[in-house]
C-alpha cells in the first residue's frame, strides 16, 4: 500500500507543478521554469481529467486496502 500511496502523491504533485509552473519553482521544484500557468479553458478541461484519473486510482487504491483489512479481520476470527 505504501507504494500506491507514495506514486499517488507524486502523481498529484506532478499535476499541481505542470498546472501551476510559478508555484512549482517557488516550492524549489524547477522543472517547468521555462513555462508560466497556462490558465486557458482547454487547459483547465485537461487538469480536471487527470484530476478525476488520480480520483479513480484514489478509490481503487481504497478499495484494495478494504478488502485486505476485511480479509485480515476474518483471519483472526
Amino acid at each position: 500500500m505504501q507504494d500506491g500511496v507514495t506514486d499517488l502523491a507524486s502523481r498529484y504533485w506532478d499535476i499541481q507543478a505542470r498546472q501551476s509552473p510559478l508555484k512549482a519553482t517557488s516550492l524549489g521544484d524547477y522543472r517547468y521554469n521555462d513555462q508560466i500557468d497556462n490558465i486557458s479553458s482547454a487547459s483547465q478541461q485537461t487538469y480536471r481529467d487527470m484530476y478525476a484519473a488520480l480520483l479513480v486510482d484514489v478509490d481503487t487504491l481504497l478499495d484494495e486496502v478494504e478488502e485486505r483489512d476485511s480479509l485480515e479481520v476474518g483471519m483472526d476470527s
